[in-house]
């Protein structure tokens, strides 16, 4: 009777594991490249209105969860902008690609401090984020260590948000 038992448990806490890790595995928020044919009209509209000469680099579909989002990447001249749309044409996000140069300097010499003072900075965004504007600044991406990390950081360099780059993509 207690060795049922024992196996019971096990097969039990095993389904359990089993069950979480792929609810895990599901949340991951995941990006998959869609034909702009495959874009709801509604998105293309959002984008020509907002960019009209600019042209469409790729669309991707990027799924957190239940939530769908369509990111466009746009060139207009040397200008390199990804949008970020709701299916039903609602503009979420958009973020500016900085030539290094450009970029604050308060920002660039905020993602270089201690403890990523060895690493190196490999691209700078301006996000202005519609939907959630505290969480609106540069994006700086720094590689170091086999690592990348993407920083969130205002305009002042303070810093907001750090994510592993490598997670997210």
């Amino acid at each position: 009777m207690t060795v049922r038992f024992a196996r019971r448990t096990r097969f039990a806490l095993t389904t359990l594991a089993l069950v979480s890790v792929s609810t895990l595995a599901l949340a991951e928020p995941s990006e998959k490249p869609v034909a702009k044919s495959k874009v709801p009209p509604a998105v293309l509209h959002t984008v020509t209105t907002s960019y009209p000469k600019a042209k469409v680099i790729e669309t991707v579909l990027e799924t957190d969860g239940t939530r769908k989002l369509y990111e466009v990447r746009l060139q207009a001249g040397e200008m390199r902008v990804d949008l970020k749309i709701e299916a039903g044409g609602r503009l979420v996000a958009q973020e500016h690609i900085l030539d290094l140069k450009v970029a604050p300097v308060a920002v660039t010499n905020a993602a270089l401090a201690p403890p990523y003072q060895s690493w190196t900075v490999k691209r700078v965004e301006k996000v202005d984020n519609i939907e959630t504007p505290a969480e609106s600044g540069y994006e700086v991406t720094i590689e170091g260590q086999g690592s990348k990390r993407e920083l969130l950081l205002a305009a002042d360099g303070k810093l907001i948000k750090i994510e592993d780059a490598d997670d997210t993509k």
